[in-house]
């Protein structure tokens, strides 16, 4: 009898924290065309671009937003990456392919009128996937890696600095560690820049100038959503599937692998973002749960918020440490974030 009261009290345990989980995210905002991206400055300040090319941009987490329509971008673009900088300003990655000429061009573009109106900042005549990175506002850097089969170009990488919000982007104002083909990963935190290239993790306290490097723990040579808390406390996941590995200040690199509590069956990675020793980790593709962890990443309890998908993007500002999601077509706040008066 009391070994049943012991496993139903676990169960009951569970089914609490689940639902707590939960209840921990507000619906912020939903759309009629799926969400493309979601990038957050601070607490309050987040931008939403869908499909359509239609940019959502709120500044008090979501009790408001302004609306408007892209233009000034190539047609055929394909869109890679968002990167907010103010309510007024935003970079965008893409490439361009040209029927005419049977040829790509990638491009960064600009915005300064909250989304309205773009113009480009940087462009390359090869198809490339363009990684950003902003420090701040005004200061960032983006790695450059040259698809080979697009044209003509060997493949390769370069790695580029701004310093004035993305207006300029130049190679003479750092220096590229790594002498691999691609950079598989990059992360940057104040004046710190971490790079994940050919088996080698780099690290900057500069910004770029100087680098050290350490060699991976994992020999697949492939890294995503790398995150770094201190140069001594980081992770990131190998591989497509779940495949974590995490540092720690007093044992180095640590195989987590897949940790329990995710789905058996193993997918595909969608987000993964940490906080102290708080983990958020989803496979949208693979299964309808959220994972959360308390205990960096080493195990999770699953949840959902909504019934039918899990969360395809989860991402920490910037400037704060309030939680934004998106599913298919709707966005959501982590509720135990600072009020709007502090």
């Amino acid at each position: 009898m009391a070994t049943h009261r012991y496993h139903a009290l676990l169960i009951l345990l569970l089914i609490i924290q689940t639902g707590l989980a939960r209840a921990d995210w507000r619906q912020v905002l939903t759309l009629a065309t799926p969400i493309h991206y979601l990038s957050a400055i601070d607490n309050k300040t987040a931008w939403v671009m869908t499909q359509s090319q239609k940019i959502s941009i709120t500044q008090d987490q979501g009790q408001s937003w302004f609306n408007t329509r892209i233009k000034g971008l190539d047609s055929n673009s394909s869109l890679q990456q968002l990167v907010a900088l103010t309510p007024q300003q935003a970079l965008l990655a893409a490439s361009t392919y040209h029927n005419d000429t049977n040829s790509f061009t990638s491009h960064i573009y600009k915005t300064q009128d909250s989304g309205k109106h773009w113009r480009k900042v940087f462009s390359l005549n090869h198809l490339c996937l363009l990684q950003l990175a902003m420090s701040n506002a005004k200061t960032g850097v983006v790695a450059v890696n040259i698809e080979p089969f697009s044209s003509s170009a060997s493949s390769g990488h370069s790695l580029l600095k701004t310093l004035d919000a993305g207006e300029t982007w130049r190679e003479d104002t750092l220096t590229d560690p790594s002498d691999d083909f691609y950079i598989q990963d990059i992360f940057v935190k104040n004046q710190q820049v971490w790079l994940y290239s050919g088996n080698n993790i780099y690290y900057s306290n500069d910004f770029g100038q100087n680098w050290q490097h350490e060699v991976s723990p994992s020999d697949d040579g492939r890294s995503q959503f790398m995150q770094f808390q201190t140069p001594e406390r980081g992770i990131f996941n190998a591989t497509a599937l779940i495949d974590l590995y995490r540092k720690t200040e007093t044992g180095g690199w640590e195989h987590l692998g897949q940790p329990p509590g995710t789905n058996a069956l193993g997918g595909a990675v969608t987000a993964l973002v940490t906080d102290g020793n708080e983990c958020w980790l989803t496979e949208a593709f693979d299964s309808l749960d959220n994972y959360y962890s308390n205990d960096y990443c080493a195990s999770f309890k699953p949840f959902r918020v909504e019934a039918t998908q899990a969360f395809l993007e989860i991402k920490k500002p910037r400037l704060g440490n309030v939680l934004w999601a998106r599913t298919q077509k709707r966005v959501f706040i982590h509720k135990k974030t600072p009020s709007l008066a502090k």
